[in-house]
């Protein structure tokens, strides 16, 4: 049985176009990640055997610390991206507009996307991201999730949850 349950990472540039998408498929003899770039060429990230390693990898990543935090450096144009996956009994949800966490570097690199950084999107990624937001369970969470993640700002996000839990008191 696979330990991986879900991985979904996506990247949308700041016109909204889809950049990186992918999907997770497991077959009873195959596990695997298939990617789909803008310029629609794709590429397979072949797990199967390599599954342990594949997910030890990402623990090193720190990506357990990444669950439920949105991460946002908002500039003009700038794009957004999330991540959905899960395995064993954990689960991680996180995004981010123009914010990044301070080991995305080494995760791309890990999930087979390293050939595709140039170094002026590692110099990108490697800003001091100060703007992060714990929006679990929140408004804002929904709509960020659901890709329309231009022009919120923190200040936005805050107004979701302050929305939510107003609703949560009067029970709607």
């Amino acid at each position: 049985m696979s330990r991986l349950k879900l991985f979904h990472y996506k990247v949308i540039d700041g016109w909204g176009n889809m950049g990186i998408d992918s999907i997770l498929e497991i077959s009873p003899t195959e596990i695997k990640i298939l990617w789909t770039f803008e310029n629609e060429t794709t590429k397979e990230t072949v797990l199967t055997g390599k599954e342990d390693e594949f997910i030890e990898g990402l623990l090193e990543c720190n990506i357990l610390s990444w669950n439920d935090i949105y991460y946002e450096n908002c500039t003009e144009d700038c794009g957004s991206w999330f991540l959905d996956m899960a395995f064993d009994d954990k689960y991680i949800h996180c995004t981010g507009i123009g914010g990044y966490p301070k080991e995305f570097i080494s995760f791309l690199k890990h999930v087979g996307l390293g050939d595709s950084l140039t170094k002026q999107m590692e110099d990108y990624y490697r800003l001091d991201i100060k703007h992060t937001k714990q929006i679990k369970g929140s408004q804002a969470w929904d709509y960020l999730y659901r890709g329309t993640y231009c022009d919120v700002s923190i200040e936005e996000l805050a107004m979701f949850e302050r929305d939510r839990i107003e609703k949560s008191k009067l029970g709607r």
